[in-house]
């Protein structure tokens, strides 16, 4: 069973004092029951890029591929824990703002592991613009956990693979 305490204290002349009697409650709990707690402190989810670029581009004939989201996160005795699979009751939901560009698709098996398929750029040849959007969130309330991880960048037309016809004929007469 996995229990998410959420609190939200508006600050003013006794907030430490509560904050410490809060935490004295919550210690005393977590030592009567055998329960582990887990905070999640960071996650990261980054999509490929050429080194040094803000955004992503990606030709509309680049191979489909897969990103792995890294959620970080601290046990009740402070250890931190490098890489944690989702505690019960969260989920990571990896959107596109443009799925004829870019086609998110989670995994079933490894629910952190996203597959990705290049679309098309604009159907004038222009360069399609998309934004993904990575996000921890709450399945009781889709509240989100954590600030969503937004990228933004954009889907260019494929390049030339191959030729496939070439002709050239100096006129008869």
């Amino acid at each position: 069973m996995s229990i998410l305490l959420r609190l939200e204290i508006e600050a003013g002349p006794n907030t430490l004092a509560a904050l410490i009697d809060i935490a004295n409650s919550l210690d005393s709990i977590v030592q009567r029951f055998p329960i582990r707690t887990l905070f999640i402190t960071k996650i990261n989810f980054q999509l490929p890029k050429e080194e040094g670029a803000t955004m992503f581009s990606y030709a509309a004939d680049k191979p489909d591929f897969s990103v792995t989201a890294l959620i970080e996160g601290v046990d009740t005795e402070g250890g931190i824990i490098p890489d944690v699979s989702l505690p019960a009751g969260i989920s990571f939901v990896v959107t596109s703002s443009d799925e004829a560009g870019v086609l998110p698709t989670p995994d079933p098996l490894n629910p952190k592991h996203v597959s990705f398929h290049q679309g098309s750029a604009n159907a004038d040849g222009s360069n399609r613009p998309v934004t993904i959007t990575a996000r921890l969130v709450r399945d009781a309330d889709g509240s989100d956990v954590f600030p969503p991880i937004v990228q933004s960048g954009e889907v260019t037309p494929g390049g030339l693979a191959g030729i496939t016809r070439f002709v050239f004929e100096l006129p008869t007469s």
